[in-house]
């Protein structure tokens, strides 16, 4: 016979092993230097497996909970022990006898942009229409303009791009006034800022420094590559934010 601390009685471990994991669960988080492998026995193993399984070792009677009896099931014990320590358990059902293990953080609950939890049935915010005299993250039209002529309508060349400014720039010093952009990297790092449409390509050089052959090898060994890629991170966030794919995934 196997009993809890409420004094209930079961005739089957499985039974006891069930109605602890899921009345009695005991979370809690080991300090970081406890050793995390537990040898848990072959046969606790299996019985843990056949009950994620629905598959018990020896049936279940139902209800057959007496009050007498005393005994004391550490295999419990164990599965209890080893429960995850980045998890978050929330309790629900009748009585709150059934509990659910969340992780700490892939949890899948909706959250602001700051990462503060809404409620279940909070609305998303409201995708707000842009001002018509919003040319973020450039000035004005004047910039959005220069930045649209030399990058988009009549690509020029950065040396170009320069001489231009340069010479825009020569006419306002009376005034004392400055062209839009200073240079050409000015200008293509404000394109870079603008929050809409793809995310910007970065890159960086690579080259194999392992040990070469003697005699003859081949030549990317000698050779520097650029890889270029977009930042993942930025690219889910700008997915996220489609209101194209409001009702288009499933969590």
């Amino acid at each position: 016979m196997w009993t809890c601390r409420v004094q209930l009685v079961f005739k089957t471990g499985a039974g006891h092993t069930k109605h602890i994991l899921s009345a009695h669960p005991v979370i809690s988080s080991p300090p970081p230097e406890q050793d995390m492998d537990i040898n848990m026995p072959d046969v606790l193993l299996q019985e843990l497996e056949n009950w994620y399984n629905g598959e018990d070792s020896s049936p279940l009677p139902d209800d057959e909970e007496l009050n007498h009896g005393h005994s004391h099931n550490h295999h419990a014990d164990v599965l209890r022990s080893s429960l995850p320590p980045d998890v978050n358990t929330e309790f629900f059902g009748h009585g709150n006898h059934f509990f659910c293990n969340y992780h700490m953080k892939l949890n899948g609950h909706p959250c602001d942009a700051h990462g503060h939890f809404l409620d279940d049935n909070a609305l998303p915010p409201s995708c707000e229409p842009r001002s018509p005299n919003d040319w973020t993250p450039f000035h004005n039209r004047t910039e959005f303009e220069t930045a649209n002529l030399f990058y988009a309508q009549n690509p020029t060349p950065a040396w170009k791009i320069d001489a231009h400014l340069a010479l825009w720039a020569s006419t306002l010093l009376k005034h004392g006034d400055t062209p839009p952009f200073a240079d050409h990297r000015d200008l293509y790092a404000t394109i870079d800022a603008i929050p809409l449409g793809e995310v910007k390509w970065e890159s960086f050089l690579c080259l194999y420094t392992g040990e070469k052959p003697e005699g003859s090898y081949p030549p990317w060994m000698d050779g520097t590559f650029d890889v270029w890629y977009q930042d993942p991170h930025q690219v889910v966030q700008n997915m996220l934010a489609n209101p194209d794919f409001t009702h288009e995934m499933d969590f």
